[in-house]
Parts: C-alpha cells; sequence; structure tokens
C-alpha cells in the first residue's frame, strides 16, 4: 500500500458540488417531476454509506450486553481451569510424599 497514493481529503468535493447543482437545476427545471432528488455524498460533512457502517460496526461493540451463551462459555472454562489446577495440585501432592 506504500507505493498507492492516497486521495487528498476533499478532493471530490468540486465534483460532487457539481453534480448536486446539476440535479437542482434538473428539479428546478421539472418541477412537476416525481423522480427524488438524489443524494451527493461527495459533498464535505455528508458521510458516505460505508462510512456510516463502520460508525455503526464501532458503536456497536460498546452498547451490546454479553450474550447468555458467551457468559456461559466463560463459566465453563473457568469450570475447567479450575479442575485443571486442583488435578495438577493433586499431581504435586503425591509426588511430594
Amino acid at each position: 500500500m506504500a507505493g498507492q497514493d492516497k486521495e487528498k481529503i476533499g478532493s471530490g468535493h468540486v465534483r460532487a458540488m457539481a453534480k448536486l447543482g446539476l440535479a437542482e437545476i434538473r428539479g428546478a427545471l421539472y418541477p412537476g417531476s416525481n423522480v427524488a432528488q438524489p443524494t451527493e455524498y461527495g459533498v464535505f460533512g455528508k458521510e458516505t454509506p460505508g462510512e456510516v457502517s463502520q460508525m455503526r460496526d464501532t458503536d456497536k461493540g460498546h452498547d451490546e450486553e454479553p450474550s447468555i451463551l458467551a457468559e456461559k462459555q466463560r463459566a465453563a472454562e473457568a469450570k475447567r481451569d479450575l479442575a485443571a489446577e486442583q488435578t495438577k495440585d493433586k499431581q504435586l501432592e503425591r509426588s511430594d510424599r
């Protein structure tokens, strides 16, 4: 990735504003049209669908409650670790005798 040139922040802004302006002119010339005005994602301050998805994914991890399955898995692992530790202790006692 080091060899790839990164696009500058805001480089698509002028292009997006031109597209948005043309869409608004079309809407003004044909006011009776039932075509919805498109959302232009390149305009400064407007998040792209990918950015919105990424924000939702990062927010999701903080607000979620742990599932019952995850809690049961942690309890089973703790029980297994305790049993392994007890077995190890018993083996050490036997070897000390």
